[in-house]
């Protein structure tokens, strides 16, 4: 049953078994960088996740948002991909407002943004912070 409908042919659902081949259609369309050759990482990458929503239009993939959550005090959304011939139509919004739809209030969610990216979030009703680490990967 869909989370949220905007339009009789768009469509987002909590979709833990989308393709990994459509997964990096989509990220080679909207400009998230992941490992896209690597079809076997994507794959770890979706079944390791708590929560994957997806956004569809006419049933093409347009939109994800990809979730690692302890379900108790935080969540790291681990992508937020819409296609860019979809991007500042409402859709990362609507993707975010549906990954809060299934946490509790007392949950943080945290999102890493790409650099071209940052621009996106703050709109969305996520704000800018200096209080964080990361290690990169090394591959």
């Amino acid at each position: 049953m869909p989370l949220f409908v905007a339009q009789s042919d768009i469509v987002i659902v909590e979709d833990p078994n989308v393709p990994a081949s459509e997964v990096v259609e989509l990220y080679a369309a909207s400009g998230v960088h992941r490992a896209t050759d690597d079809l076997a990482r994507i794959e770890r990458m979706i079944q390791h996740s708590d929560i994957i929503i997806t956004v569809r239009h006419a049933g093409k993939l347009i939109g994800l948002g990809r979730a690692i959550t302890d379900h108790a005090f935080c969540c790291y959304m681990a992508d937020l991909a819409v296609h860019r011939d979809y991007q500042r139509n409402g859709i990362g919004k609507a993707i975010v407002d549906a990954l809060k739809a299934k946490l509790h209030d007392d949950i943080s969610i945290m999102l890493l943004a790409n650099p071209e990216a940052m621009d996106f979030n703050p709109p969305i009703g996520f704000q800018k912070v200096g209080n964080c680490w990361i290690m990169p990967r090394t591959h």
